[in-house]
Formats: C-alpha cells, structure tokens, sequence
C-alpha cells in the first residue's frame, strides 16, 4: 500500500512542478512583452523629434525658396489639418508647385491613411493657419509676421493612440 502512496505522492510531486514551471514561464512572457513595448515606445518617441524638426526645416526652407509673400500665401489657401506622409520633404522652387502640393494632402478621418515614408508605425499631420499675424521682433522692434503651424505625431500602442504635438512658428524675416 505504501507503494501507490508513493507513486500518487511522485505524481503530485510532478503536477506542481509543473505548475510552478508554468507560472515561472507566464511571468518570464509577460516581463518580455512589456519590455519590448517599452522599447518599441522609446524608439517612436526618438523618431517624433526627427520627424517634427524635419516639418520645421522644410518650412523655413520654403519660407526661404518662395520669399514670404508666396509662403504665406501658398500655406493660408488650404487652412486646417493635414497628413503629411512624405518624408523627406521636398523643397518647392515656385508658389505654385507648392500650391499643388498643399492641395494633394489629405485629411485625417480619423487617422492618416499612410504612415511617413520609411515607418511602419508613425501618422505625421500638420495644421495650416488660417492667417499671419504681427510679431515683433527684438532688439530693433521692427513689425514682422509670424505663422504658426502645429505637427502632431502619433502611433498605435497597444489599445491606445500615442501622440507627440510640436509647434513651430515661422517669421517673415529669412534670420529672425
């Protein structure tokens, strides 16, 4: 009888074990995955910072390609929010080459429906003012126009809908 006592003891002895490995894994699964979100998460944030001075720099550049009048005019035809997928953005050489591109974006509803060019997770918009307004600018307190234009950046995380929001101004004069 002491026989089968042990061998029902060695097989509850085999259960648990497998119990306790089992929960072991479960735990070693779940440390694994939030890592590797937290990386996933700590890489898109990296890339918002490029992708938003990338927006900054080709608004600057055109400021500076068009001259303020063709600028302003070519950004306040199409106010509101846009996707801008396209990265890298390209410089316009006229007014109306960047007309006719301001008027290809689309808009987001809810979502862009492509990512930037080169990721697979990131949406980029950008929000077009409706006008300029007037800004002064030190030391010599001279009058000049200011646009400002907000990027907003976002990604899937899981459930939820991350999104990182830039602002630039740009001014009228080329070295504010």
């Amino acid at each position: 009888m002491s026989n089968q006592n042990e061998k029902g003891q060695s097989l509850l002895e085999v259960v648990i074990a497998l119990g306790v490995i089992v929960v072991v894994l479960v735990g070693l699964v779940k440390v694994t995955t939030q890592s590797v979100r937290n990386t996933s998460s700590s890489q898109n944030e990296s890339l918002t910072a490029r992708y938003a001075t990338e927006v900054s720099e080709w608004l600057k550049n055109e400021r500076d390609t068009l001259g303020w009048v063709g600028f302003k005019a070519a950004f306040i035809s199409r106010p509101g929010t846009w996707c801008l997928p396209t990265s890298p953005l390209t410089i316009h050489p006229t007014q109306s080459d960047l007309t006719t591109y301001i008027s290809s974006l689309v808009a987001p509803s809810p979502k862009c429906p492509a990512f930037i060019a080169g990721s697979n997770t990131l949406f980029r918009t950008i929000t077009l003012p409706t006008n300029s307004s007037p800004y002064p600018t030190p030391p010599s307190l001279s009058r000049t126009e200011l646009m400002a234009f907000v990027t907003k950046i976002s990604w899937d995380e899981g459930e939820n809908v991350r999104t990182a929001v830039y602002e630039a101004e740009i001014t009228s004069a080329e070295n504010p």
